[in-house]
């Protein structure tokens, strides 16, 4: 009985926890949107990466923000776009 009210628990505190958006703080998504503008698809290789810097404004400071090139498997080069600036400070 014990350990079904544990378990019960633990579930309910997980959930409190995802459901909150501390498990998942906005830092993480921000990682996870630059990882993705600099890693190539599967067969793919990273020949470069790019910097763009976004010049600051009134709601954020100047923000560098990057891209890969990737050659395939001709060698043909091809980069991705650049994200968006951000109107707001990503932190």
């Amino acid at each position: 009985m014990m350990r079904g009210l544990k378990r019960g628990m633990l579930v309910a505190a997980g959930t409190l926890v995802l459901g909150t958006g501390f498990a998942a703080p906005p830092l993480a998504s921000a990682a996870l949107e630059a990882a993705q503008a600099t890693n190539c698809g599967q067969g793919r290789t990273v020949v470069g990466i790019d910097d763009k810097i976004c010049p600051a404004n009134r709601r954020r400071p100047a923000v560098v923000l990057h891209r890969a090139c990737c050659a395939n498997q001709k060698g043909k080069v091809r980069c991705k776009h650049f994200p968006r600036c951000p109107r707001r400070s990503p932190s």
